[in-house]
């Protein structure tokens, strides 16, 4: 499952450098550890485009506005 995997990442203090492309950059704490890495590692790693894509979700959701912004 997602968390397994994620957790496997945080456990190994994955940390994927930007390459070419790249725009946006996640940085991801968990208990078992902090998982780093580029927008375009989703095409090598499952795991973070579904991780990449909640992220999106939640910019866009209810709590997309931060404090003093319009």
């Amino acid at each position: 499952d997602l968390t397994g995997r994620l957790n496997r990442d945080a456990r190994h203090h994955l940390h994927l450098v930007p390459g070419p492309g790249s725009v946006f950059r996640y940085r991801v704490e968990l208990q078992e550890g902090t998982i780093v890495f580029p927008d375009t590692a989703a095409r090598t790693h499952p795991e973070l485009a579904q991780l990449e894509l909640l992220a999106v979700k939640i910019a866009q959701g209810p709590c997309h506005k931060v404090a003093g912004s319009s």
